[in-house]
């Protein structure tokens, strides 16, 4: 019957997704939702073509088959909802719709997430009303997250993202000091050096530059080599150029550019050579 055909054709789309063929998976789900042989199968296949889409960064017609998706779908609580709003938020920050995908962010929170997808959504949330300086809504979104038991990793990405809210509206004071209290007591030296990077960044927006570059130091005897170590060594480069220590900036920036940075890494290392 035409359940049974709708069931095989969309069984045959996804294995074709998870084969890595997005271009002819796309295909199939898009002929599986105009043979329309059923609303369950249309709606899947509507929700398997934004995908699809999504993958190849055809970012406009991800957004198509995913508002299809929403608005097709009965279930108005289920998973597959709010990942499809979660996508559809990140489809369009792609396409420079930034209205449109704290709006769709917004209802991908009110899922039941994972723990992890929850911060995950939380943070990109965050961060896409920083980047348009929407620092209360930002905090408020912070304020009022649900009342899950977040792991000492999630709560210190909560602190942090926090913590940059208020640096950036020029109120670095109202963290550090939080900032170093948390620092002496991880004992996970990623994080340690995460929130002691922060810390650096409070005190360079309070001009505190000595403290900045003595936190910097610090931090690079205990980070793992790779690029979170490269931007640490970057931004103590720049706070050496601005206390006027020329040798130790050059010294630093040489050094940084023997570990064979990325090339965004090396060409601020660069620029600061020629400065300096």
């Amino acid at each position: 019957d035409s359940d049974t055909s709708g069931r095989a054709c969309l069984h045959l789309a996804d294995a074709t997704m998870k084969a890595g063929l997005k271009t002819e998976a796309g295909r199939l789900y898009r002929k599986v939702y105009n043979l329309a042989l059923s609303s369950e199968s249309q709606t899947a296949a509507a929700l398997g073509a934004g995908k699809c889409f999504y993958e190849e960064k055809d970012f406009k017609n991800a957004e198509n088959w995913l508002n299809r998706y929403i608005i097709l779908t009965k279930d108005r609580y289920g998973p597959d909802l709010y990942s499809a709003y979660f996508l559809l938020s990140k489809t369009l920050v792609a396409l420079g719709k930034p209205k449109q995908a704290y709006d769709a962010f917004s209802n991908a929170l009110e899922g039941q997430h994972s723990r992890e997808e929850y911060l995950k959504t939380l943070s990109a949330l965050v961060e896409g009303h920083i980047e348009q300086e929407l620092f209360i809504k930002a905090l408020n979104i912070l304020e009022n997250t649900q009342s899950v038991a977040f792991s000492q990793r999630a709560s210190i990405e909560i602190l942090l993202l926090k913590s940059k809210i208020f640096r950036m509206m020029g109120l670095a004071d109202k963290t550090i000091t939080i900032l170093s209290d948390r620092m002496q007591y991880l004992p996970d030296p990623q994080l340690k050096a995460r929130v002691s990077f922060e810390l650096s960044q409070c005190y360079i927006a309070e001009g505190k530059l000595e403290l900045a570059s003595k936190i910097l130091t610090e931090i690079l005897t205990f980070v793992e080599p790779g690029p979170p170590a490269h931007k640490i060594v970057l931004e103590l480069a720049e706070v050496c150029l601005k206390l006027g220590r020329n040798r130790q900036t050059i010294s630093i920036c040489s050094q940084l550019l023997d570990l064979e940075p990325s090339e965004q890494i090396k060409r601020k290392a660069l620029n600061i050579l020629v400065t300096a």
